[in-house]
């Protein structure tokens, strides 16, 4: 179940945004991605850490689980999606790996108590 947000359709397209960004960037040909990007597991982690943080906001405890399996499934298929695409990347399950580190120290972070972050800011803001 969800939270009760009421901003909750800005912070679900805050998400998507989030989510789109990420295939985006899964999916683009190396020779588009800038060189100035940290390292690429770096990345993998920053990204999956961040989305599951964000989706940690808008969900009760009992569903980070299915956080972190969706999540992992999304980056598992854009990894498969690299592959067939043959546009010059490749699966690596390193990526993966990483992927999965993001998630779990973002959701070990939210189960220590900054989980629902986005309730204590609508609280701030006034507006609960």
């Amino acid at each position: 179940m969800r939270q009760k947000l009421r901003l909750a359709p800005l912070w679900w397209a805050g998400g998507w945004l989030l989510m789109g960004l990420i295939v985006l960037g899964s999916l683009q040909p190396p020779t588009l991605l800038p060189e100035m990007l940290p390292k690429d597991k770096i990345m993998h982690f920053g990204a999956y850490g961040l989305a599951a943080f964000w989706f940690s906001g808008m969900t009760e405890r009992s569903r980070y689980p299915v956080v972190a399996i969706t999540l992992l499934a999304v980056g598992a298929l854009l990894e498969l999606a690299q592959q067939a695409m043959g546009i010059g990347r490749e699966a690596d399950w390193l990526d993966i790996v990483a992927n999965l580190l993001g998630i779990a120290t973002a959701l070990a972070l939210a189960y220590a108590g900054l989980g629902s972050w986005m309730l204590r800011v609508e609280r701030w803001l006034g507006l609960s």
